[in-house]
């Protein structure tokens, strides 16, 4: 029997609202059911407007994978267009990955998409061979238009006058220092868990620290602030950009990703970082 008779596509309804908000982790720690409130609200809210796709695989009533599409106008990362949708965040379980739902979620998502937008962009990844890597996508009629670092912009027009995306160049000015102070900046989004639980991370970290620690938030959800910076996620500390203490694994897993969330050692390098910029400051 062909293993994807028993496994189904919808739309995301508030019965797996918490399980696309927590990207399949529910329940797994306080950490990442906080960061993950902070994604479901967002995603409650884009639910309500026209134009997000938001779809879940099920196997029977369990859900085991999904995605979400927002037009380019709303989301938080570096692409720009015109009349079309961003595919954020396509997951399926590890169990379930080789039996064609990746495949099932995205033509079910297309399917609406055509409805609402030109054609469908996606920031893949190469090299990744576990999150939205881009040889998924190129073996699906994906064409690569654009490049930055392993990020790989890719497009499918749904319409012969679609206008091709593009990344948002990067914009920043470092800030004026305060002496014995350390500023840090911090991009975030609610739009992904990864982002929302990075920026817990910093607030408890720049807590620490007390008044010789200025935070700075730069929601990249916010109106202008992807056109303004073309920056959705990193940290600067005094004007030096840091990343985020980490860098997800290419080969492996989710189930590995999250573990390198939710350890100290991004805490901890933080703690360094600022102690580091103090000492100079």
């Amino acid at each position: 029997m062909d293993e994807k008779v028993q496994i189904r596509v919808g739309d995301v309804t508030e019965d797996t609202l918490w399980y696309v908000a927590c990207c399949s982790h529910v329940d797994e720690s306080a950490e990442l059911d906080q960061a993950g409130q902070l994604h479901q609200d967002w995603l409650r809210k884009m639910l309500t407007r026209s134009g997000m796709v938001a779809k879940v695989a099920l196997d029977g009533d369990e859900p085991i994978g999904f995605l979400f599409l927002v037009p380019v106008e709303r989301t938080a990362w570096y692409v720009q267009g015109k009349e079309l949708l961003t595919l954020q965040c396509m997951n399926v379980e590890e169990a379930y990955r080789g039996r064609g739902v990746g495949e099932m979620l995205l033509t079910a998502a297309e399917e609406t998409a055509r409805t609402h937008a030109k054609g469908l962009a996606v920031i893949a990844y190469d090299p990744s061979d576990w999150f939205m890597p881009a040889h998924f996508f190129a073996h699906r009629n994906y064409r690569e238009v654009e490049r930055r670092g392993t990020s790989v912009l890719m497009f499918k027009p749904f319409d012969a006058s679609a206008a091709l995306p593009a990344f948002i160049p990067r914009q920043y000015t470092s800030p004026r220092l305060i002496p014995d102070k350390a500023i840090v900046e911090a991009f975030w989004s609610p739009q992904c868990l990864t982002t929302a639980l990075d920026i817990l991370h910093v607030r408890e970290v720049c807590d620490e620290f007390g008044e010789r620690v200025i935070l700075r938030e730069l929601n990249a959800s916010m109106p202008g602030m992807r056109e303004r910076f073309g920056i959705p996620r990193t940290i600067f500390v005094n004007g030096v950009e840091k990343g985020w203490g980490y860098e997800l694994p290419h080969r492996g897993s989710f189930d590995g990703a999250e573990r390198s969330w939710s350890h100290e050692a991004p805490k901890q390098w933080l703690r360094e970082q600022i102690e580091a910029a103090l000492h100079q400051a």
